[in-house]
C-alpha cells in the first residue's frame, strides 16, 4: 500500500516547438563542451588543477570585492543598481460641482412641490408615476443639497 499516491498520473508535454528548441540548445551546448574537451585533453592533471584552482580563486574574489562595496556606504562607482521604479498613475480630479443659492432654492421649491403632492390622491398619483421615470430624483437633490452645505463649510 502506497502511502503517498500520485493524484495527476498525465504527464503533460510540451509545445513540439519548444522541444525543437531545447534539443537545439542542447545539441549547441554539447558541441561547446566536446570542443573544450578537446583543446584540454593535451593539458596534465597539474595544469588542470591549477586552472581549476585560479578559476575559483577569481570568482571567490570577485564575489568578496562585490560583498565589501555592497556593505561600503560611501562610494559606489564600481557597479549601478538602478532601483525600479513604478510609473505613478495619473490621479484623477474629483470634480466638484458648484451650486449657487440660487440653485438650492431652486431644487429646495422642488422638493417642497413633490412633497405637496403627496396631501391629494391625484397627486400621489402624479408623484409615483414621476418617481417611476425618475427613480433616483429625490436621492440626487439630497446629495446636491449636501454638496451645498459641504462647500459653504469648506469656504469658512
Amino acid at each position: 500500500m502506497k502511502i503517498f499516491q500520485r493524484k495527476n498520473k498525465n504527464v503533460k508535454e510540451l509545445h513540439p516547438f519548444i522541444i525543437t528548441i531545447l534539443m537545439r540548445i542542447k545539441n549547441m551546448l554539447k558541441l561547446c563542451a566536446d570542443w573544450l574537451q578537446r583543446k584540454t585533453n593535451t593539458f596534465s592533471t597539474g595544469k588542470q588543477k591549477i586552472i581549476l584552482i585560479l578559476f575559483c580563486a577569481l570568482f571567490i574574489s570577485e564575489s568578496l570585492f562585490v560583498i565589501h562595496q555592497s556593505f561600503k556606504k560611501g562610494n559606489k562607482d564600481f557597479y549601478f543598481v538602478t532601483p525600479i521604479r513604478t510609473i505613478p498613475l495619473l490621479k484623477q480630479e474629483v470634480f466638484q460641482p458648484v451650486i449657487s443659492e440660487k440653485e438650492l432654492s431652486r431644487m429646495y421649491g422642488f422638493k417642497i412641490y413633490l412633497d405637496s403632492l403627496k396631501s391629494t390622491l391625484n397627486g400621489k398619483i402624479k408623484l409615483d408615476s414621476f418617481l417611476s421615470v425618475h427613480p433616483h430624483l429625490l436621492d440626487t437633490i439630497n446629495y446636491l443639497e449636501n454638496i451645498y452645505y459641504e462647500q459653504q463649510t469648506n469656504r469658512k
